[in-house]
C-alpha cells in the first residue's frame, strides 16, 4: 500500500483496525493457548518425574524433604522461564501479525482510498500499483485491466502508470 501524501496520509498504525486486530489477536489467542498446554504438560512431567523419584529413592524423611524443596525450587524456576519465553513469543507474534495484517489490509485500504477519491473527483485516473512485498498483488493487475476497459485513460496521456501524480508512492517505496 502506498503512502498517501497531504490531507490523505494515514497517520494511524492500523489501517483496517477491526480486519488487523482480529487477526493479531487469533495468533495471540493460538499462542498463548499452545504455551499454556505446553506449560501445564511440562509442570505434569516433572510432577510425575518426582513422584518416581520418591519412590525409587530409599532415604530419611530428612534428606527427602531437602529434595523435595530443592525440586520445588527447580520447577518454579523452570515454570517461570517458560512464562517468561510465552511472553517473549506473544510480544513477538504480536509484531509479526501486525506486519502480515499491514501486508494483507494494506492493498485493501490503497483500493479503498483510490475509490474514494475517484468517487469523490479529488484525484485523477491511474493506474494503481502496491508495495512490492504486499499480499494480493493480482489485485492491482486485475483492477488496472478492469479500469482501462470500462475507464480508459484520457487520450492526452495524462494516466500515470507510476501513481505518483496522485500522491500514492511507486511500488515498494515508504514514507
Amino acid at each position: 500500500m502506498g503512502t498517501f501524501k497531504g490531507a490523505n496520509r494515514r497517520r494511524s498504525v492500523l489501517s483496517s483496525p477491526g480486519a488487523q486486530l482480529r487477526m493479531i489477536i487469533f495468533f495471540c489467542v493460538l499462542a498463548f493457548v499452545y504455551a499454556s498446554v505446553n506449560l501445564y504438560v511440562s509442570h505434569a512431567a516433572l510432577k510425575e518425574l518426582s513422584q518416581q523419584m520418591r519412590e525409587q529413592v530409599a532415604v530419611s524423611d530428612q534428606q527427602r524433604h531437602d529434595v523435595d524443596l530443592l525440586w520445588n525450587q527447580k520447577s518454579e524456576e523452570l515454570v517461570l522461564q517458560v512464562g517468561l519465553l510465552t511472553v517473549l513469543t506473544l510480544v513477538m507474534l504480536l509484531m509479526g501479525s501486525l506486519v502480515v495484517s499491514h501486508r494483507a489490509a494494506g492493498p485493501v485500504y490503497h483500493l479503498e482510498m483510490y475509490l474514494k477519491g475517484r468517487a469523490a473527483n479529488t484525484i485523477k485516473r491511474r493506474n494503481i500499483s502496491f508495495r512490492r512485498y504486499d499480499l494480493f498483488p493480482a489485485l492491482a493487475a486485475a483492477f488496472n485491466l478492469y479500469q482501462n476497459r470500462f475507464d480508459p485513460p484520457d487520450a492526452s496521456g495524462s494516466d500515470n502508470e507510476a501513481g505518483s501524480s496522485s500522491g500514492v508512492d511507486a511500488p515498494g517505496t515508504q514514507a
